[in-house]
């Protein structure tokens, strides 16, 4: 559920919104205050241990179908290797959620000795 503050932000945005981009903005905040709020428990994949998520992302560039790629990363609570993933936009976005790890492919690596 959302905070009171928040809600009565929404509130008085949704009242403002006059056009077809703002509502994509509208639109678009609520997606992310709602992504903000999931649980996002992942696995490391050098050590297996389950931890909450707090991968950072950048943009690195398009593919050939002109999809936005961007990379995810975060070092391991547990075990302090590096975690990095990549993830492909599927609606064109600039900008993706790092708290959404949904649909992140993560390279794997051999578990050091």
């Amino acid at each position: 559920m959302l905070g009171k503050k928040v809600k009565n932000l929404v509130e008085r945005i949704f009242n403002n919104v006059t056009n077809e981009s703002n509502t994509k903005l509208f639109l678009g905040m609520l997606k992310y205050i709602y992504n903000s709020n999931q649980n996002t428990s992942m696995e490391c994949p050098t050590c297996q241990s389950q931890f909450h998520s707090n991968m950072r992302n950048t943009l690195v560039g398009k593919n050939k179908r002109n999809a936005s790629i961007f990379v995810y990363f975060q070092i391991c609570p547990e075990c302090d290797e590096p975690i990095v993933g990549i993830k492909e936009a599927t609606r064109g976005e600039v900008y993706m959620n790092p708290n959404n790890i949904d649909g992140v492919v993560l390279l794997k690596k051999e578990q050091r000795r």
